[in-house]
């Protein structure tokens, strides 16, 4: 289950630099909320260095999406990137979709996942932006 919601908490950070070759390279600023129901929203803030080859293949920098878990159905139509996300443990499934608006230096997107272990549910949403600070440090 651990395992599971460190996934969860990354790929939303993940997801966003993964969707094409029309993002430009240089040194991005990635904010993330992220809700749990009852609580008040996680905000996280990271930057990120995009090479020329990273931003042609993002996904480099994260690696797969975890253990038990796959992307899946992926739709770029060169504006918009959509997916799902499935992840399976023995007692857990974590199933959900995200979508993200992107231009060169701009993203914009969020995650919906719906987590079930045994008879609990739990639903979490996750708010991205990110946009291109210039070039990399």
């Amino acid at each position: 289950m651990k395992r599971l919601l460190l996934v969860l908490l990354a790929a939303p950070l993940a997801a966003p630099l993964a969707v094409s070759a029309q993002i430009a390279s240089g040194e991005w600023e990635i904010k993330v909320s992220t809700a749990l129901p009852g609580a008040p929203p996680v905000e996280q803030t990271l930057a990120r260095c995009l090479t020329a080859e990273d931003s042609r293949n993002p996904g480099r920098l994260f690696g797969a999406p975890g253990p038990g878990c796959e992307f899946l159905n992926p739709r770029d139509d060169g504006k918009a990137y959509r997916f799902d996300i499935l992840c399976r443990d023995q007692n857990v499934t974590v199933s959900g979709s995200g979508d993200m608006a992107y231009a060169p230096e701009r993203i914009e997107g969020s995650l919906t996942v719906r987590t079930v272990a045994g008879t609990q549910t739990l639903d979490v949403r996750s708010r991205i932006a990110a946009r291109r600070l210039g070039p990399c440090k």
